[in-house]
């Protein structure tokens, strides 16, 4: 087996091909990702090969401080999910010796918060390993075509789904999807209108330059869709971000303008019309990614966790990472010891 570490992909198309082969293919592991975000931070491509075939590697950002390197997932910022080694089918120990090793190298400090569940990465193979769960990713099989996923949702969701399209469909507003051509145009569109909606809230728009730069590339694919909601007047009203991934729809980032009432009817008619091209194209799977949002529960009705592992390497790298763990373990006895206080009942009152 043999290393080479590069700051992308050296074989975007077999890169490509590990991720459609995985357990659970990620739109953050794609090559067209990784490129974007290599143009901004230090993306570590490490890539394991047999006789110069590509069997397997991983993908992550290092950054130093404080003397020691920082190494996160592919992407960090904006919440990569599902990500993990890759491997070709029976090479997945080898491979994964070979990235954990390169991981154990130096002094350094590893947090990889986005793991999908059962990662090769949470046995044990790196050093000073913690992996816990981080979150859920609600999740839905598109087992038939859009019928039949309706079918399995709510009475009540179905009537708003079937009322919201008729609505839009009668006030002559129009579903288009940004190709190549226009796909400048409809990216100023969801920052203005995400950025209207979430204002300085939002933890995507800081980023933006770097998702518009994966998603020119991942619109050549027909990987990334931009769905979009336009008036008689050429106004784009709302924009829903996608990814459609070896045969998975993932739902990404939104923006609507907040002036129009209708602002959410518009949000689920995208979805559902995203939902039902994806269907048509052969997608098996709805992925509403990380974050168990109470609305989400209306269009995927499972679940999936979410991992993070932290770890460590290095005498020095060890240490911080001891002393971050005690810190984390005192603020949590910290908290539930403020808690009981406060959940105490006082003395009884005295008559």
């Amino acid at each position: 087996m043999d290393l080479v570490v590069g700051a992308a992909p050296g074989n975007p198309q077999a890169w490509d091909a590990l991720v459609d082969e995985s357990p659970l293919p990620s739109p953050s592991l794609r090559s067209w990702w990784l490129e974007a975000w290599a143009e901004r931070d230090a993306v570590r491509v490490v890539e394991v090969t047999d006789g110069g075939v590509l069997v397997g590697g991983l993908a992550v950002q290092v950054r130093r401080r404080h003397g020691l390197d920082r190494v996160e997932l592919v992407g960090h910022p904006l919440a990569p999910d599902h990500c993990d080694v890759l491997a070709l089918p029976g090479h997945e120990a080898a491979v994964t010796a070979a990235v954990a090793a390169w991981l154990g190298r130096g002094q350094s400090r590893i947090r990889l918060d986005g793991l999908r569940a059962g990662a090769l990465l949470a046995g044990g193979a790196v050093p000073n390993t913690v992996t816990s769960v981080l979150d859920e990713a609600p999740f839905e099989p598109l087992t038939g075509d859009f019928a039949d996923y309706l079918a399995a949702r709510s009475r009540n969701f179905r009537k708003n789904v079937s009322r919201f399209r008729r609505r839009f469909d009668d006030d002559g507003v129009e579903h288009v999807t940004a190709g190549p051509a226009d796909i400048d145009h409809h990216l100023l569109e969801l920052r203005r209108l995400h950025g209207a909606a979430r204002g300085a809230d939002s933890s995507f728009l800081p980023y933006f330059d770097v998702f518009a730069a994966a998603a020119r590339r991942g619109v050549q694919r027909g990987e990334v869709l931009l769905h979009a909601a336009v008036d008689r007047s050429g106004r784009v009203l709302a924009i829903e971000a996608v990814f459609e991934v070896a045969g998975r729809l993932s739902t990404y980032q939104s923006g609507r303008d907040v002036s129009v009432e209708r602002g959410l009817d518009l949000s689920t008619v995208l979805l559902s019309r995203a939902i039902e091209a994806a269907v048509g194209r052969g997608c098996r799977e709805l992925d509403m990614l990380r974050g168990a949002q109470t609305y989400k529960t209306s269009w995927a009705g499972r679940t999936r966790p979410v991992l993070t592992l932290h770890a460590s390497s290095g005498a020095a790298g060890s240490a911080v990472e001891r002393g971050v763990r005690s810190l984390r373990t005192t603020k949590r006895a910290l908290t539930r010891a403020a808690g009981a206080v406060v959940s105490r009942p006082g003395p009884a009152a005295q008559g």
